[in-house]
């Protein structure tokens, strides 16, 4: 046997005993699907991806409802129930991973995000509207309870 035979056998050996779990699965899009320039629909669109289409998966928010991907080299934020991965086992949207596959968990900064990769867009220019975009999760936790406590007492303000 020459060399590269062995080192070809060599690899293809160590590829097989990899273990499932330290594969990335492949993930793409359950249907037609909007990325957006931060993790919530009110966030400009980036591009749109057609259904069935493979991205390059970051991660997701905690709760796996936003997930950062790269999709034909624009880089954004798509809706997870939209998203799913696929493994030799297991097929599934990326909130309901089972706890065998890894899902990486990320942040998100509009002013980090945006600044590395959307200065060459034309809605960068608007960046300040969406610096602060939406409650964080203590904010809209409080003024869930508050509604929720005017329209339904204790009971209310414990569902809001």
């Amino acid at each position: 046997m020459n060399s590269r035979t062995a080192i070809t056998a060599l690899a293809l050996l160590g590829s097989l005993s990899l273990p499932a779990s330290a594969q990335s699965p492949e993930v793409f899009t359950t249907a037609d699907l909007n990325l957006r320039a931060g993790p919530d629909p009110s966030f400009p669109v980036v591009t749109a991806i057609p259904a069935q289409q493979s991205v390059i998966f970051h991660g997701c928010l905690q709760g796996r409802s936003w997930c950062d991907v790269t999709f034909d080299g624009a880089r954004g934020w798509a809706y997870g129930r939209y998203l799913a991965y696929q493994t030799t086992d297991v097929r599934a949207v990326i909130p309901e991973a089972p706890s065998t596959v890894e899902v990486p968990t990320v942040t998100y900064d509009t002013a980090t995000y945006w600044d590395e990769y959307y200065q060459d867009r034309p809605f960068y220019a608007q960046r300040g509207q969406w610096l602060n975009t939406g409650p964080g999760p203590v904010d809209g936790a409080a003024a869930g309870a508050a509604a929720g406590g005017s329209v339904g007492g204790p009971v209310g303000a414990v569902v809001g």
